[in-house]
């Protein structure tokens, strides 16, 4: 079922979308919840709950629940010689790893070029991102100061929404979403590129809402288990990608000293 939501949430609309995204990095929690509180956690109604269920095969969420136990059971948790922590940490470091090289693979230099091309002639560049990519965003966005450019991390949805809106030519919006489909981080990028922004999207998803937002789209990776938190896998592949961008953008002269920061 886990391996179901992930291969194909990406075709579901997008009430549907973010609980099977809720579901994939919270399969844990998710046994435990109640059919409301799956609802409230991703802004869904409960019979949205319910048609998600049915569209697993399901009757409704107590048999799906069930199955979720069962699959989460199933897992292969313990090494051979019943080291469960030490076997989780291995499949953590193994995931990661996969990821990084996955998001190796998936750099476009062209995009790169394009998206460094974008930033370096940039007014103000805005970098925003929800939860551990929010986390990234802010870490981009000092880099980018670093390098002399004048750029600001988002993390207040409200305040985001605000500035996006007065943004226009010769401005960048940066938008950071594992999945693709954090309503807070798409709506902000729909808003600047309204509002006549560039936009530039740091997504693990090509066919996304927030790709489908983005006038460049810089592809990272992660790889989801039950067993590792994969809002921490996805942050090294964003690092990386962000990493690849100062790259580009030092090489082509944009880094800037600032005594202030020597």
């Amino acid at each position: 079922m886990l391996d179901l939501l992930y291969t194909q949430s990406d075709a579901l609309p997008a009430a549907l979308a973010r609980i099977a995204q809720y579901v994939l990095e919270n399969p844990e929690m998710v046994v435990q919840h109640a059919v409301g509180d799956l609802s409230r956690l991703t802004g869904t109604g409960q019979a949205t709950v319910v048609r998600f269920c049915r569209w697993l095969g399901f009757k409704g969420f107590k048999d799906f629940k069930l199955a979720l136990a069962g699959e989460l059971a199933r897992l292969p948790i313990a090494s051979g010689d019943g080291d469960v922590a030490g076997s989780v940490v291995d499949r953590l470091y193994d995931n990661t790893l996969a990821a990084l090289q996955e998001t190796q693979a998936l750099i476009d230099h062209d995009a790169l070029d394009r998206a460094a091309a974008l930033v370096a002639d940039a007014r103000r560049v805005h970098v925003f991102g929800a939860g551990v990519s929010g986390m990234v965003a802010e870490m981009l966005a000092y880099e980018l100061a670093r390098a002399g450019l004048a750029s600001y991390p988002l993390r207040d949805p409200a305040v985001a929404r605000e500035i996006a809106h007065t943004l226009g030519p010769g401005t960048v919006v940066i938008g950071l979403s594992a999945s693709g489909i954090t309503a807070e981080t798409v709506q902000i990028v729909r808003q600047g590129r309204a509002s006549g922004a560039a936009t530039i999207a740091l997504t693990n998803r090509r066919r996304s809402p927030i790709a489908a937002e983005a006038d460049v789209v810089l592809m990272t990776a992660y790889v989801d288990s039950p067993l590792t938190p994969g809002a921490l896998t996805a942050a090294p592949s964003q690092i990386h990608v962000s990493g690849a961008l100062m790259t580009r953008l030092v090489l082509k002269g944009t880094e800037r000293t600032d005594p202030q920061m020597e």
